[in-house]
């Protein structure tokens, strides 16, 4: 038997799946459920966090990385190559 009548019986016969009557209904229902209530969503890593401390403390440590990592970079740019005469 060719693939391809093969796949098409499959096709066919997938086709006639019976669905129950109220299903989209109970798909909806269940994804309105899921749905987060809030006004804004924060990022996966932060989820946990619900304290306003504890995040405003996580922004100021990711800032001060940030500024560390663009200052060490530029004094790594200024310091005198020794490969250079």
């Amino acid at each position: 038997m060719k693939k391809e009548t093969f796949y098409t019986q499959w096709k066919e016969h997938r086709c006639r799946v019976p669905v129950p009557k109220h299903f989209a209904t109970g798909i909806m229902a269940r994804i309105e459920n899921q749905v987060q209530k809030e006004g804004y969503e924060l990022p996966a890593g932060l989820t946990d966090i619900q304290d306003r401390l504890m995040q405003w403390s996580a922004a100021a440590g990711l800032v001060l990385i940030g500024l560390f990592r663009i200052l060490y970079i530029a004094a790594n740019l200024l310091r005198a190559n020794q490969l250079l005469p």
